[in-house]
């Protein structure tokens, strides 16, 4: 089940300027953002979401995880799936 959270827009610009998130391209802000209400969700999940292409989901996910800003890991419900993280970062 996903649990919600709903950050408003200002405090999530904030934050992509106080952590350098600046520089993403903009598909990588846009899973950032989904993230921020929706952590944790499928790599399907995401693309559902963000109305993305899967290679492009795929391709900004390297991105986020390059930066140390998410991690992927295999769902608990379903082995083929992928589940996506914030590290902490």
């Amino acid at each position: 089940m996903l649990q919600t959270r709903v950050i408003h827009p200002r405090d999530w610009l904030m934050t992509i300027e106080n952590t350098g998130l600046d520089s993403l391209s903009p598909s990588c802000k846009l899973i950032h953002r989904v993230l921020v209400d929706e952590e944790p969700l499928s790599v399907s999940e995401l693309v559902q979401e963000t109305g993305l292409a899967p290679r492009t989901v795929q391709r900004s996910l390297e991105t986020l995880e390059d930066a140390g800003i998410v991690r992927r890991r295999p769902s608990v419900d379903d082995a083929r799936e992928t589940t996506v993280v914030f590290t902490g970062k």
